[in-house]
C-alpha cells in the first residue's frame, strides 16, 4: 500500500470512531452525553394503618416498693424516738423505729445491733402496716446515780440498724442508722438553809433569835426557814422524795398544852424574811411536827417542793417554809416556845433530772 492509501484509511477510521472533538460538543468540554431518558417512577402510594398502643397499667409504685418506672425505692429511717442524742429518757422508755415503707421483719430485727441493748435483752414488735418497729428492754433502763449535779454523767444507750434492713422487696438501707440517747439521772442532795432568808420573825419582821411560840406579851413568834433550789439541777424531771429535817433543843412554858399541842409547817413565798411573818400559805407542808418530846422531826415536803420547782419566779427559786404552832397565843402572859437548832435545818432531796 502506498503512504498516500495509507493516510487515507487513517483518516476514515479516526472519523468512523468519532475522533473530531469539535463536533457534536455543545457545551464546549470536548465530550458528547448519550441523552438519557429517566423513566419516571411513581411511589406505590403508602397508607400508614394506625397504631393502637395496648392498654397498660401503671403499678403503684407503693405497692411493690418501687416507683412509677418500676424502680425499686430504698427505704429510710423516717424517725426514731427516742430521737439520736436525746437526753433525759425515762427508765420504762421503749424505743420506736418507723420506717419509709414495709420491712422485711425478720432481717429488720436481724440487722439490729446493741452493746448495751442487746437484742436478747429487747423484745420486738411491729404494727400492722410492718413499716413500725417497736423495741421493748426486757429490764427498766438504768439511770446514773449520784449527788453533784455538774459532774454526774448520764447513762448512756445506742443501737445501730445495719444496712441489712430491707424492705418487702428486698431492698436495703442505704446507710446503717445510729442512735445514741442518755436516760434521766438520780441525784441525792442535801440542801442547807439559805441563812439570810431564815429565822424567826413576828408581826414587825425578823426577831434574831431562835425561838418560836408565844411572849410574855401574848404576841406570837414564827420560825420561816429557805432552801435555795438553784443548787439543784435544772429541768427537775420528778421529785422522788424530799425530807425536811429539823430539831431543837429548848422549852419556854408548855407550848405543846397552851398552844394546841403541835407545830405546822406551811408553805409559803416571801422575798425578804421581814416579810414571812404574814406571808401567804400555799399549801401545808407535812402537817404537825410532833408531839411532847419529839425532838428530831423529819417531815415530807415533796409536795410543796414540787410545786416550788414548777413555779420557780413565784417561789422566788426557793422552798420556803414557815413553822407556827397550831394555836398563836394562849394568852397566859408567859412564854410558851421551844427554839430550834438552825444548823440542823435540812432538806434532803432525791429527784430526777436530765
Amino acid at each position: 500500500m502506498t503512504m498516500k492509501n495509507s493516510l487515507c484509511v487513517s483518516l476514515a477510521l479516526c472519523v468512523a470512531c468519532g475522533g473530531d472533538d469539535s463536533s457534536g460538543d455543545e457545551a464546549g468540554d470536548g465530550t458528547t452525553d448519550a441523552s438519557t431518558t429517566d423513566a419516571p417512577t411513581t411511589d406505590a402510594p403508602t397508607t400508614d394503618a394506625p397504631t393502637t398502643d395496648a392498654p397498660t397499667t401503671d403499678t403503684d409504685a407503693s405497692s411493690d416498693g418501687g416507683d412509677s418506672t418500676g424502680e425499686a425505692i430504698v427505704p429510710t429511717v423516717v424517725e426514731t424516738s427516742p430521737a439520736d442524742g436525746e437526753r433525759g429518757v425515762p427508765e420504762d422508755a421503749t424505743i420506736t423505729i418507723q420506717f419509709s415503707t414495709a420491712m422485711d421483719k425478720a432481717a429488720t430485727q436481724a440487722a439490729y445491733q446493741s452493746a448495751s441493748l442487746p437484742s436478747g435483752a429487747v423484745t420486738f414488735a411491729w404494727n400492722d402496716a410492718g413499716d413500725v418497729l417497736t423495741i421493748t428492754p426486757n429490764d427498766p433502763l438504768a439511770y446514773a446515780v449520784g449527788g453533784d449535779p455538774i459532774l454526774l454523767e448520764p447513762q448512756s444507750y445506742d443501737f445501730t440498724l445495719t444496712t441489712a434492713a430491707q424492705a418487702e422487696d428486698g431492698t436495703t438501707l442505704a446507710e446503717d442508722v445510729l442512735v445514741s440517747f442518755s436516760t434521766l439521772r438520780r441525784l441525792e442532795q442535801v440542801l442547807e438553809r439559805d441563812v439570810a432568808s431564815s429565822g424567826n420573825v413576828d408581826a414587825d419582821g425578823a426577831v434574831g433569835s431562835n425561838f418560836f411560840g408565844d411572849r410574855n406579851t401574848d404576841e406570837p413568834v414564827r420560825w420561816a426557814v429557805s432552801f435555795d433550789l438553784t443548787q439543784l439541777a435544772p429541768d427537775v424531771a420528778a421529785v422522788e422524795l424530799a425530807l425536811f429535817r429539823a430539831s431543837w433543843t429548848m422549852q419556854s412554858g408548855n407550848p405543846w398544852a397552851g398552844l394546841g399541842g403541835g407545830v405546822v409547817f406551811q408553805h409559803v413565798a416571801f422575798d425578804a424574811l421581814d416579810d414571812a411573818f404574814d406571808a401567804p400559805v400555799t399549801g401545808d407542808a407535812g402537817g404537825l411536827f410532833g408531839g411532847v418530846g419529839d425532838v428530831d422531826v423529819e417531815r415530807d415536803a415533796a409536795a410543796p417542793l414540787t410545786a416550788a420547782l414548777a413555779d420557780p419566779a413565784t417561789y422566788h427559786d426557793a422552798l420556803q417554809l414557815r413553822a407556827r404552832w397550831i394555836f398563836d397565843t394562849d394568852d397566859d402572859g408567859a412564854y410558851d416556845s421551844i427554839s430550834l437548832v438552825p444548823d440542823d435545818l435540812e432538806l434532803a432531796v432525791t429527784y430526777l433530772a436530765p
